[in-house]
């Protein structure tokens, strides 16, 4: 056997187990010792630019990942850092900004610090908690438990988009961001799917186009 082989023979041995498998299944992993905030982990988003937005635990304090650096920036929760159950989502907007939810109130990252935006409310919209938020473009979708909203950050404005009643899923329960800008809502029976308003087509067909749903109804066996 050449000595280069022996050597990696020997490497190979006495690599840690987390090594090998890190680069054989393609997996690469961050924690405290990367720059992260802490290594418990309670939620992430993505943004259009590829990087992540990790909220951690009873911690006053959140990671933004760009798969090479580490960033800290303050965590959107105000009040009790010791309770989890309201924690939602951070989503990358455009530029340096995201958004989210705390305390069932609409925050955006300004980059430095995170805001209370009031919705400038519409006909539809009732005052009930705010749920998930979830940046489209220049828009930000926002889930209540009876209606999916539009959100125009820069006029303050709100446009229903679609009601719960309107469905066959149940009242809205939660959201995530798509692949291509579009959104998936979980209702109480079913899946809903959300997308934007699609360049060239006009507003009655982009009606009809924009919602797919799959619920419990639809399926015989389920019932």
């Amino acid at each position: 056997m050449k000595r280069s082989a022996q050597i990696c023979l020997v490497i190979a041995c006495l690599a840690p187990p987390a090594m090998l498998a890190q680069k054989q299944a393609g997996w690469r992993f961050w924690d405290a010792s990367d720059g992260m905030v802490e290594s418990y982990s309670l939620s992430i988003g993505n943004g259009s630019d590829g990087r992540v937005w990790i909220r951690h635990g009873s911690v006053k304090s959140m990671t933004v990942l760009d798969g090479y650096s580490a960033q800290t920036i303050p965590e959107p929760r105000w009040g009790s850092l010791f309770s989890y159950r309201d924690v939602r989502r951070v989503y990358g907007g455009t530029a340096n900004d995201a958004w989210t939810v705390a305390n069932g109130k609409l925050e955006q990252f300004d980059g430095r610090t995170w805001n209370m935006r009031t919705p400038i409310s519409d006909v539809n919209a009732g005052p009930s908690p705010i749920l998930e938020a979830v940046p489209v473009g220049d828009r930000v979708m926002v889930l209540y438990a009876d209606q999916l909203v539009e959100f125009t950050p820069a006029s303050g404005a709100l446009r229903t988009l679609k009601r719960s009643r309107e469905t066959t899923i149940g009242p809205f329960r939660t959201m995530a961001a798509g692949f291509q800008g579009e959104v998936f809502i979980a209702g109480a029976i079913g899946i809903g799917q959300w997308w934007p308003e699609l360049p060239g087509v006009s507003p009655s067909m982009a009606q009809g186009m924009a919602w797919t749903q799959c619920s419990v109804s639809a399926i015989p066996w389920a019932i």
